[in-house]
């Protein structure tokens, strides 16, 4: 079981940071929060589209303003991998990653 976690399980994924194995729904809570190698703002939060933004693309992101704003969490999740919006709550996530399958899952469900 350990191994199918570790390595398998479509609903987790390794920080892009700190290589350290979470739910895909906590990885921008983890990046901001968790993350040891967030240090001196490596990462931030855009207000508009609620997606977590590296510190080095920032500058670029916030200047642009082209990203679809976030929905409140009662209607919609936004995918950290597809960067689309999901139906809400945990089945939103059980339906985006294990029924229909994340197109940017690389741990996609064997069918």
């Amino acid at each position: 079981m350990d191994m199918h976690y570790w390595q398998d399980c479509p609903m987790l994924t390794q920080c892009p940071a700190c290589q350290q194995v979470i739910e895909i729904s906590t990885l921008y809570d983890h990046l901001l929060v968790e993350c040891e190698e967030n240090t001196e703002g490596r990462f931030r939060r855009c207000e508009r589209c609620g997606e977590v933004i590296p510190g080095d693309q920032w500058d670029a992101h916030s200047r642009d303003q082209s990203c679809t704003p976030a929905q409140p969490p009662e209607v919609a999740n936004r995918c950290p991998l597809c960067h689309v919006d999901i139906e809400p709550e945990a089945e939103g996530w059980l339906k985006h990653l294990l029924d229909q399958g994340c197109p940017k899952n690389p741990r996609k469900r064997l069918a």
